[in-house]
């Protein structure tokens, strides 16, 4: 049998929709008071901007249309990145073109969550490339234990992942996740 290499899609936002996620990343960290805690660091925002542009990416080729969730979510409440047919998927987004699966042991993904995806930047801040996706369950189980700089995190190789396309049929089909006609 033919094997095709999984080839990721590349989504590019244009100048206002990089205003956007600009804008939504800010209002983030403004929830936050101004800081974001990641693996034992404090961050001024530039995580919440890279989380919008690859949520928005994300959305954008999986839907045709982008956006991006600009509500202010303070620390601790649990708040999903894509909800679709009652599938619930977790965005995770990186900002360099070798960016893996990474999920650091202290920011783990929400126990309702039913996929994680990756969208990590390509050769440009407006470039995104989406290389895959994991079921949660799969994650946390395959998953390896790395020391990262900043902290002990799980990691999954984007090489590993299943393929996006993939996760769009799952989300984009007719039943529902238990299985009722949506």
């Amino acid at each position: 049998m033919l094997m095709l290499p999984n080839i990721p899609p590349i989504v590019q936002l244009n100048k206002k929709e990089m205003a956007m996620c600009i804008a939504a990343g800010k209002r983030r960290r403004n929830a936050t008071g101004g800081h974001f805690f990641f693996g034992g660091e404090t961050y001024l925002g530039e995580k919440d901007i890279t989380g919008a542009c690859g949520e928005f990416a994300f959305r954008k080729w999986m839907f045709g249309m982008g956006d991006v969730d600009v509500k202010e979510t303070p620390k601790g409440l649990v708040r999903n990145d894509c909800v679709r047919n009652g599938w619930r998927v977790e965005i995770k987004s990186m900002d360099r073109p070798d960016g893996n699966l990474v999920i650091p042991f202290d920011h783990p993904v929400a126990d309702n969550v039913d996929f994680i995806a990756l969208a990590r930047q390509g050769s440009s801040t407006n470039e995104w490339e989406l290389p895959g996706f994991m079921d949660r369950a799969s994650f946390y189980k395959n998953a390896r234990k790395r020391q990262l700089k900043y902290a002990p995190a799980m990691f999954m190789a984007a090489t590993e992942l299943y393929s996006i396309k993939v996760l769009k049929v799952i989300l984009g089909a007719t039943h529902n996740r238990t299985g009722d006609a949506s």
